[in-house]
């Protein structure tokens, strides 16, 4: 009996936690944005302004960084291997190009694909 009361607590107590945390969050959004509306009080036509217009001018935009220049090396097949080609060469020598069609479809699909 004892540990379901308990349970009973933890229960409630979680709950009130987890009811009163979107109110929280609402205080602190509330006092974000009254420092916003304090930061917008300033005048326009002071002389802080004046002394923001000569500093408008536009930095010089930055160079885009050069693609650093890769060499290509093929590589090599170590080891056992059934199977290596790299296909850097831009043939097709030595391979067969299939002229395999499906059995039972149309003419114009009928060709795989690969």
């Amino acid at each position: 009996m004892h540990q379901k009361a308990l349970l009973f607590v933890l229960l409630a107590v979680g709950l009130v936690c987890l009811g009163l945390a979107p109110a929280c969050r609402a205080q602190n959004q509330d006092e974000d944005a009254d420092v916003e509306d304090d930061l917008d009080l300033d005048l326009a036509g002071t002389e802080d302004d004046d002394e923001l217009d000569g500093d408008e001018e536009a930095p010089p935009a930055p160079k885009a960084p050069t693609a650093p220049k890769v060499t290509y090396k093929a590589p090599e097949p170590m080891g056992e291997h059934f199977f290596a080609e790299s296909f850097d060469r831009g043939t097709l020598d030595g391979w067969v190009l299939s002229k395999a069609k499906k059995d039972d479809a149309d003419e114009e699909i009928a060709k795989y694909d690969g």
